[in-house]
C-alpha cells in the first residue's frame, strides 16, 4: 500500500532494488528514504537464504508509517525495521554498522519545490544532500561495506565527485534510458570502501520500444512483477 506516502512506488525503486549487488550475503543492509518500504521488502526478499536484517530509515512520519504498515504486513515483517527519522540523526545515534547501504535519495535540487510539505521533503536535497548522504554513509558502513545510489542522469557527475571526495571508490554504474535509443535518465551506482581497480559499466533501456518492456529490464526486475 501507498495511500499515506508522500512519493509514491516508481520505477527508480524497483530498478535499484533490482539492481544492487547482495555478493558476500550482507548480513545487516540500511534502506534510507525508504518511502514505502520497497526497497527494504525486496531486500528482504533477496536475502530470505540467509535472514538478512534491514533497517530502514524515513524522514517523514506519513511515509513511514505506511512503510510500517507495509512490512507488518509482508513475511519478512520479523526482518525489518523501521525508523521515523533523518538518515543525518540515525547515524549520530544508532551505534551500528552495515554491510550495505542503500539509497533513492532526495533530488531535483534546481527544480520547483512542490506545495505539499511531504513530498517536498522527499523530493528535494534540502533534506538530504549528497555530501550529508556520503558523509552519514562512511560512518555507518562497516569495513568492505558497499553504498547503491540512484540519481538523476543530469546530477551522475557530481554524485561520483563527492563520493570520491569523501573516500569512496566506484565500483559499478549502471546508465537508464527510458526507451532504447534515448538519453539516459537515471544512473545507479556501487560505491566501496575498498579501493576499485576497474568500474564495471552498463547501460540499460527500460523499453525497447514505447509500450514494450526490454528483455534485460524483464530478466532484472522479473522477481518483483506479477506479470509482465
Amino acid at each position: 500500500m501507498q495511500t499515506g506516502a508522500s512519493m509514491k512506488v516508481g520505477t527508480d525503486g524497483v530498478l535499484l532494488g533490482s539492481w544492487v549487488s547482495l555478493a558476500g550475503q550482507p548480513g545487516r543492509m540500511l534502506d534510507v528514504g525508504t518511502g514505502t518500504g520497497l526497497i527494504a521488502l525486496m531486500l528482504a526478499q533477496r536475502s530470505e537464504a540467509w535472514h538478512a536484517r534491514i533497517d530502514a530509515v524515513e524522514l517523514d512520519r506519513r511515509s513511514a508509517l505506511q512503510a510500517v504498515e507495509n512490512v507488518s504486513a509482508s513475511e519478512w515483517a520479523k526482518r525489518i525495521d523501521v525508523l521515523a527519522t533523518s538518515f543525518q540523526e540515525y547515524a549520530d545515534q544508532c551505534g551500528k554498522t552495515y554491510d550495505l547501504i542503500v539509497s533513492n535519495p532526495p533530488y531535483f535540487s534546481d527544480s520547483l519545490v512542490s506545495p505539499s510539505t511531504g513530498r517536498t521533503m522527499a523530493r528535494h536535497t534540502r533534506t538530504l544532500g549528497s555530501q550529508d548522504l556520503i558523509r552519514c554513509a562512511m560512518r555507518l558502513l562497516s569495513a568492505g561495506g558497499k553504498l547503491s545510489v540512484i540519481v538523476p542522469a543530469e546530477s551522475s557527475v557530481h554524485m561520483v565527485s563527492t563520493a570520491i571526495d569523501g573516500g569512496f571508490s566506484l565500483i559499478r554504474r549502471m546508465d537508464v534510458a527510458s526507451v532504447e535509443g534515448r538519453d539516459p535518465f537515471r544512473t545507479l551506482f556501487e560505491f566501496g570502501l575498498e579501493p576499485a581497480q576497474t568500474c564495471k559499466s552498463e547501460q540499460l533501456a527500460i523499453e525497447s520500444r514505447p509500450g514494450c518492456f526490454s528483455e534485460m529490464y524483464r530478466e532484472l526486475t522479473k522477481d518483483f512483477y506479477l506479470k509482465f
